[in-house]
């Protein structure tokens, strides 16, 4: 996560320490969903709910651009990406770097998927 220098790098340990925080945030909670399942509909934590309904519009996914960082909102980025589906959705779609794997529920709670859904083709 350091592709273009100090800049870059800085930002991945901002994010990332943002991203700790939130995940922390939820599981000192009794109902949370960061346990590996996800819960019945209504029945997902408060802060959960909140990060989902406050930050799913808001670019706070880190992506990797070419040859640098940039942020996008959780509906335009998957964790992974066939290489046909990297050429057609080039530049709308984003591939998210594993090195954030460990903050995978947070990241799914703000609309961040495992491939390529029908959704994300909309």
């Amino acid at each position: 996560c350091t592709k273009g220098g100090d800049v870059d790098g800085n930002l991945c340990q901002v994010v990332e320490t943002i991203y700790r925080f939130l995940q922390e945030s939820c599981t000192r909670t009794s109902s949370h969903c960061f346990e590996g399942k996800r819960p019945l509909p209504g029945e997902e934590c408060d802060n959960c709910q909140l990060i989902s309904s406050k930050l799913s519009c808001i670019p706070c996914v880190i992506v990797e651009l070419d040859s640098s960082l940039a942020l996008s909102i959780g509906g335009k980025v998957v964790f992974e990406m066939n290489p046909d589906d990297r050429e057609l959705f080039e530049g709308y779609l984003h591939r998210l770097s594993r090195r954030f794997s460990p903050y995978e529920s947070l990241l799914k709670c703000v609309g961040v998927t495992e491939s390529v859904t029908l959704t994300k083709y909309a």
